[in-house]
This record gives structure tokens, sequence and C-alpha cells, in this order.
């Protein structure tokens, strides 16, 4: 099961979302396999003015959360997006809404 409290605490922080939303872009804009992006620490670091170490922090987080999945390669890390949880997100807005 979802815990959507971790979920939505680890989107709570603006970087992370932005870190997220990075990810989620590389890995619609990958044609070789869409589920899946290979991506470094450095690449994210590039488009962000945080430090290596805070992104990392936040790529632990958002793994934490299970909105990614990581296997680490050498210097870089497979990422993958947990499609799973946003089903689950919707679920709960969905059942909201029928509830008002």
């Amino acid at each position: 099961m979802v815990d959507l409290v971790e979920v939505f605490k680890a989107l709570s922080n603006r970087n992370r979302m932005k870190i997220y939303k990075t990810i989620r872009i590389r890995v619609i804009e990958s044609h070789d396999l869409p589920e899946q992006v290979e991506c470094c620490v450095g690449d994210i670091c590039k488009e962000f003015e945080i430090t290596p170490s805070t992104i990392s922090h936040h790529l632990k987080e958002l793994r934490r959360a299970g909105l990614i999945r990581m296997e680490k390669e050498g210097q870089f890390s497979h990422i993958s997006l947990n499609e799973d949880i946003f089903s689950e997100v919707r679920k709960f807005f969905k059942e909201l809404d029928e509830e008002w």
C-alpha cells in the first residue's frame, strides 16, 4: 500500500518537486527506454543551483516515498518513475471529490 503522507511530504519540497519534474521530462523525452532514463547527480546539478550532496538527499527522499526507483551502476544511476503512485494519488482525490 502506498503511504500518501510520505508522497505528499516528499513533493511538498519545491526542489524535490522540480527534480521529479526534471526526471519525468527526461523519461518522456527518452526514445530508447521510455520507462527508464540514465541520469547522474551531475546532470541534475547542472539544472539547479544546488550542491550534489543536496541533490542526492532529495533523490533519496523521492525514492523513500516511492516516487522513483534507482539502480546504481558505477557513477550513474538508472532512475525510473513509479507510475503506480500516481494512480493511487488520483484515486485518493477522486474519492475525496465523490465525498463532497
